[in-house]
């Protein structure tokens, strides 16, 4: 499991500073890598260091 937050932190930095289309190539690769889904890839992608708030009914 740390190998795959290695990958994604030297990973991210090209993903949010790409273009549109270098960004589908580079999650390409990191989906190749990692083994997660299109969807969960990106996500972690466009997230990475971000904190994030879950609220619990409606709070």
């Amino acid at each position: 499991m740390g190998q795959k937050k290695a990958v994604t932190k030297e990973v991210v930095s090209r993903y949010q500073i790409s273009s549109k289309k270098a960004k589908g190539k580079v999650l390409d690769e990191f989906i190749q890598l990692t083994k997660y889904k299109r969807n969960y890839a990106s996500w972690i992608l466009r997230n990475y260091g971000r904190e994030i708030i879950t609220r619990i009914d409606g709070q």
